[in-house]
C-alpha cells in the first residue's frame, strides 16, 4: 500500500482537532472528578482515555522527529 505524506492544512487540521480532543478529555475528568469523586470509575476511564490520548500524541511526535531526522 502506498503511503502519502500530510499536507500543510491536513496537518493544521489534525493539529487542532487533538488539541480540542486533549482540552475536551481535561474538562471532562475534571467535572467526573468534581461531581463522582477520585474514586469512581467513570473518572478513571477518563483518565485512561487522556491517556491514550496522549501515547497518540507522542507516537506521532516521534514519527515526525524520525522524518525531520532522515530528511537532515
Amino acid at each position: 500500500m502506498e503511503h502519502h505524506q500530510m499536507t500543510g492544512e491536513q496537518q493544521q487540521h489534525l493539529d487542532q482537532t487533538l488539541a480540542t480532543l486533549v482540552e475536551n478529555l481535561d474538562t471532562m475528568a475534571s467535572l467526573l472528578r468534581s461531581c463522582y469523586g477520585e474514586a469512581d470509575i467513570t473518572v478513571h476511564r477518563a483518565d485512561e482515555a487522556r491517556g491514550a490520548l496522549h501515547r497518540l500524541l507522542w507516537a506521532i511526535e516521534r514519527r515526525q522527529a524520525k522524518r525531520q531526522h532522515a530528511g537532515a
